[in-house]
């Protein structure tokens, strides 16, 4: 299933470069998200999980980008996943960034120890990306996305 998988990261970053097909990469994704979580391939799922936040977020689908990026967020936290993230270039930083916002504001809830847990890692990750002098406002506007 290793094969399939890297087709698809290449799928979705080529309609990135090119703002194409978002829409029939994520039943895609979906399928072989369903397979990995059968056959308990975290690792996989992670990076389905990742590649589903980068397809929704490029259909200015936030609410599914982030609902996606947390959910790979919350399966790779254990075992550090690093590079996953970070191999994603710039929306993905940007996402990450994003995705803190929501989490910093559950940190009064009952997943008060969930939610500062999964901070510290997304800082983590922020602070992995090659710093390039520019905020991740600035990336976000270089996306074409004023509002993040």
């Amino acid at each position: 299933m290793r094969a399939p998988l890297q087709q698809q990261r290449l799928l979705v970053r080529l309609i990135d470069q090119r703002g194409v097909f978002y829409r029939a990469v994520l039943p895609l994704l979906d399928r072989l998200l369903a397979d990995a979580e059968a056959k308990a391939r975290m690792h996989s799922a992670i990076e389905i999980l990742s590649l589903q936040a980068l397809a929704y977020d490029a259909l200015n689908d936030r609410p599914r980008a982030l609902t996606a990026l947390e959910r790979a967020l919350v399966l790779a936290e254990p075992e550090g996943y690093i590079r996953t993230f970070v191999d994603e270039g710039t929306p993905m930083q940007v996402l990450l960034a994003e995705c803190s916002g929501p989490l910093a504001a559950r940190e009064g809830t009952a997943g008060r120890a969930g939610a500062a847990r999964m901070l510290v890692y997304i800082e983590t990750l922020l602070a992995a990306f090659p710093d390039d002098g520019r905020t991740t406002e600035d990336k976000a506007k270089l996306l074409g996305d004023d509002s993040r």
